[in-house]
Order: structure tokens, then C-alpha cells, then sequence
């Protein structure tokens, strides 16, 4: 059938939470926040009538992003926190790694460095425990810009010698 061509064995309400999951992004590359938050939380919302937690949290996690680009950073953490919670009961480790450094940047922006410094290393300690490497390497650089700007310079450049010989 046409349907399983576009959206394999999913029933219609999974691929309706697929297709606002979409035009979420499509809104998003767009610039066009509002709009894309719409279909974010409709996203959100079907997956959690029919138990798709994992789309739940790709919901939050993007609104989170959607309003990081609106620099509106406390609006931003809660949705991190939100996405973070569903990924933390589903194990899902590689998320939660992601979504410890999305966190970290914005209390870096809001200059509330111990609370940055505290989910960056959460985000490294995952990462390391799965091999993420990509993730690993973004923490240590993170990491040594944080402790560069705090003058502690060994340890800034220890996180970027490490950053360095990541392969």
C-alpha cells in the first residue's frame, strides 16, 4: 500500500505524529518559531495519547531549540528539562547526553556558569559511558572555553588537548 511506501509499518497515528514532527522542522529551518512550536506541540500531544514517549521528547527537546533561537532561555530550560525527564525513564542515553549540553549552553548564556559547568560534565560522564564521541568532543572544548574564561588555564587546556585527540 501508498502508506507503507512513506511511513513503513507505522499505523496512521504514528505517521500523523512523524508528519507535525516534520513540519515542525520544516517551520523551524524557515525561521518561523511560532509556527513551528505549533506543530511541535501536536506532536507532543499524539504521541502521548498513543505512548511514543521517544517522539514526546523529540517534541520538547526541539521547542527547547525553537526558543533558544527566540532567546527565550528560561522557556529554552524548561523544555530541555521536560524532553530530559521522558529520556531519563526511557534510558535513552545518547538524548540525555545531548540534552545535559543543550542545558549547559543556555545557563551558559545566562552567565550562570556552576550550573553550566555542572550539566556539562553530566553530559561528558554519558557520553564516555556510550562512546558518543561526537558528544564528547563538543563537552571537552565547552568545557576548556568555560575554564578558560575562569582563568583556570591547566585546566582549559587539558579539555582541549583531550578534545584533540579524539578520533
Amino acid at each position: 500500500s501508498k502508506r507503507n511506501i512513506f511511513f513503513g509499518n507505522k499505523t496512521p497515528s504514528e505517521a500523523l505524529v512523524w508528519v507535525e514532527n516534520a513540519w515542525g522542522l520544516y517551520y523551524a529551518f524557515q525561521n518561523a518559531y511560532d509556527s513551528s512550536n505549533i506543530h511541535f506541540k501536536k506532536e507532543y500531544t499524539l504521541a502521548g495519547k498513543i505512548q511514543i514517549p521517544r517522539a514526546q521528547a523529540a517534541a520538547m527537546g526541539n521547542m527547547g531549540i525553537n526558543f533558544s533561537k527566540l532567546e527565550q532561555l528560561d522557556s529554552s530550560l524548561h523544555f530541555y528539562y521536560q524532553a530530559l525527564e521522558i529520556e531519563e525513564q526511557n534510558g535513552n542515553q545518547r538524548v540525555m547526553a545531548n540534552n545535559y549540553l543543550n542545558i549547559g549552553n543556555i545557563y551558559d548564556r545566562q552567565g550562570k556558569v556552576p550550573q553550566a559547568e555542572e550539566a556539562y560534565l553530566k553530559s561528558l560522564e554519558i557520553a564516555r559511558t556510550i562512546q558518543f564521541k561526537r558528544n564528547i568532543g563538543n563537552c571537552l572544548i565547552v568545557l576548556g572555553e568555560l575554564y578558560r574564561d575562569r582563568k583556570e588555564y591547566d585546566k582549559a587546556l587539558a579539555y582541549f588537548n583531550e578534545s584533540l585527540a579524539i578520533k
